[in-house]
């Protein structure tokens, strides 16, 4: 990534934020390792911070590793959490993720990619409900 793809990045990232404009940095799955990175790519939020078993993150070393200046998006599995969880079970996840992102802040709840289809409403409704009742709104 530092070799090959970094320089382009950072020059579109720059290009597009020098223009006045934020940007959203998507990066799914096993993205760990370039979590040192990100900081010096200088966008303004990260997403997707996807954890097992899809991905490999850690969010609170997320948020040591990348730092303050980057927001961090997401963390709830969609693929198999989301769709296949308890209504409780989804209440107690969002209320694990934001306890450990209100110690850091600059933190958006959100699912580490899209919706599938087949997510039960109950749970959509449940996650927004209790990102209301647990986090800061």
């Amino acid at each position: 990534f530092r070799q090959y793809v970094f320089a382009y990045e950072k020059e579109l990232i720059d290009f597009i934020q020098n223009r006045g404009v934020h940007v959203i940095f998507h990066n799914c799955g096993h993205a760990r390792k370039l979590f040192p990175l990100y900081q010096e790519l200088g966008m303004h939020v990260y997403e997707s911070l996807t954890p097992h078993p899809y991905g490999d993150t850690v969010l609170e070393e997320a948020f040591e590793v990348i730092g303050p200046d980057v927001t961090l998006h997401g963390h709830i599995d969609q693929i198999e959490f989301l769709r296949k969880a308890k209504r409780e079970e989804v209440r107690g996840k969002v209320r694990q993720v934001l306890d450990v992102a209100r110690k850091h802040g600059n933190f958006i709840l959100g699912t580490s990619d899209y919706l599938s289809e087949d997510t039960p409403h109950e749970n959509i409704f449940a996650l927004a409900e209790s990102a209301h009742e647990f986090g800061v709104c």
